[in-house]
């Protein structure tokens, strides 16, 4: 369900060279992978979540709280309109703040958030953090970059469980694989990525073993 590669880190963006370079073929692969960076959770962290509407960002949201609660009932939904959902009820872990900045429109908005104060005590996850680029960026984060490829693009063939569909409203409802672009800003995010990116290899290889 998921193939990648490591390669050198140069650039940010869509066009640059990541430190990792994933291949997520299904919604199960965006939700694999966002379940294995939730059972590591720290406060400070923070995700910085880009691409276009239907990439897969809120899959990954969603997939990262529920792991972290050990509870797939828990209802997770994009805050396109609060611009904030609050976790804050997790055992021994600290908050999880889900933001979806796109409805931003000035810096006045983006100070109510308070995020200079909030980010180095929670888990961050940022959907659409341009805005943030504007005025607080955060020195030590990951970004993940979101893209919709074809199968043509990233000349694989895709075998995928034909039981299985995309719920109907899915961001993965055009059956579309998703490329994921890892780029580490600062330097605490390097060992980690690293390690759970060997955890994922290694589940991709006993997937492929099967």
């Amino acid at each position: 369900f998921i193939t990648g590669k490591k390669v050198p880190g140069i650039d940010v963006g869509p066009w640059a060279e990541a430190d990792y370079d994933v291949i997520l073929i299904d919604e199960k692969g965006t939700e694999t992978l966002a379940r294995e960076f939730a059972k590591e959770l720290k406060p400070g962290d923070c995700y910085y979540l880009r691409g276009n509407v239907g990439s897969g960002k809120t899959v990954f949201s969603r997939a990262f709280v529920r792991e972290a609660y050990e509870d797939d009932t828990v209802s997770v939904t994009s805050p396109t309109f609060t611009l904030v959902n609050v976790y804050d009820d997790l055992e021994a872990a600290p908050p999880i703040h889900h933001y979806d900045l796109y409805r931003i429109q000035n810096l006045d908005q983006l100070s109510r958030l308070n995020l200079g104060e909030t980010l180095p005590k929670v888990v961050s996850l940022i959907e659409w953090p341009e805005a943030v680029d504007k005025r607080e960026a955060v020195e030590e984060r990951l970004e993940l970059w979101f893209e919709t490829v074809s199968e043509d693009e990233i000349e694989l063939e895709i075998e995928r469980d034909t039981e299985v569909e995309p719920e109907e409203g899915s961001e993965y409802e055009d059956l579309l694989p998703r490329r994921v672009k890892f780029f580490v800003i600062g330097n605490t995010w390097r060992d980690r990525l690293e390690r759970v990116m060997d955890r994922v290899a290694q589940m991709d290889e006993a997937d492929t073993m099967e």
